[in-house]
Parts: structure tokens; C-alpha cells; sequence
């Protein structure tokens, strides 16, 4: 019997890890020339209705460009990441109801880091800070309700 409760948990929690991030369907919504995926659309259902849930666009050499996650309104909705051609992160930013709401952050190809950021409803709020291609800060800045601080 505890064997048969045990497997139906296991069962239960994957199943609910499965559903989480389980699209309706996929849909390549452009290609370049040479039928390399240009876009990649990932639908979810809201109700009844069906909705793009998730974009990755792509560079012609096959790596992930753009991907992120929009809501039900089509708004961008969760983490957004932008990508050198080389796969390395360009940039990554937070996004609730399609206005930035969290942390920025950019990095200069080398992987060094190039600014950090925070938003709260499309302003920057808290300290701005950049730095040099070599990992040295250059400045940085306090911003409230995206206005600076002094």
C-alpha cells in the first residue's frame, strides 16, 4: 500500500511539472531563404481562446536570437533574453502585463557585464549601474520612479 501511495505522488507531481510548461501547439512563423526558422511561435489555451504564449526568434546560423513569454493579452508577461549570434547572453529583462517590472540587465559580448538595472511599471527604480568592457564600474545612479535621485 505505501508503494501505491508513494507511485501516486510521483505520478501527480510530474504530471503537474509536465502541465506547467505544456504547449498546444508550435508554430514556425517564418523562415529565412534556406528554410532555417526565422520565428517560432509556442500557443497556450486561456479559456477557450488560444493564445502565443511563448516567441524564439532565431539567427540564420541556427542559435536562439529572442526568446520570451507573453500573457493571455498578448502582452510580454515573465523573462525576456536576448542573445549574441555566438549564444552568449546579450541581455535579460523582467516583464509583468507588458511593462518592465524587475531587474535589467545587459552584458558586452566578452560576458562581462555592460549595466544592471531594476524597473517597477517601465522605470527605473534603484540604483543604475555600468560598467567597463573590463568589469570596471564607470557609474551608477539611484533612480525613483524613474526619476534621479540627489
Amino acid at each position: 500500500m505505501k508503494i501505491f501511495k508513494f507511485l501516486s505522488i510521483i505520478f501527480i507531481v510530474s504530471a503537474v511539472l509536465v502541465s506547467c510548461d505544456h504547449y498546444s501547439k508550435k508554430e514556425i512563423a517564418m523562415y529565412y531563404s534556406d528554410s532555417i526558422p526565422k520565428i517560432e511561435y509556442f500557443y497556450k489555451f486561456y479559456g477557450n481562446k488560444e493564445y502565443i504564449a511563448k516567441e524564439v526568434r532565431y539567427f540564420p546560423n541556427k542559435t536562439v536570437m529572442i526568446e520570451g513569454y507573453f500573457n493571455e493579452k498578448g502582452e510580454k508577461h515573465g523573462k525576456w533574453t536576448r542573445y549574441y549570434e555566438n549564444g552568449k547572453k546579450n541581455s535579460e529583462e523582467e516583464y509583468v502585463n507588458g511593462l518592465k517590472n524587475g531587474k535589467s540587465v545587459e552584458w558586452y559580448m566578452s560576458g562581462e557585464k555592460t549595466f544592471e538595472v531594476n524597473y517597477v511599471n517601465d522605470m527605473p527604480d534603484g540604483k543604475w549601474i555600468i560598467w567597463d568592457e573590463t568589469g570596471k564600474k564607470i557609474s551608477s545612479e539611484e533612480y525613483k520612479n524613474g526619476q534621479i535621485v540627489r
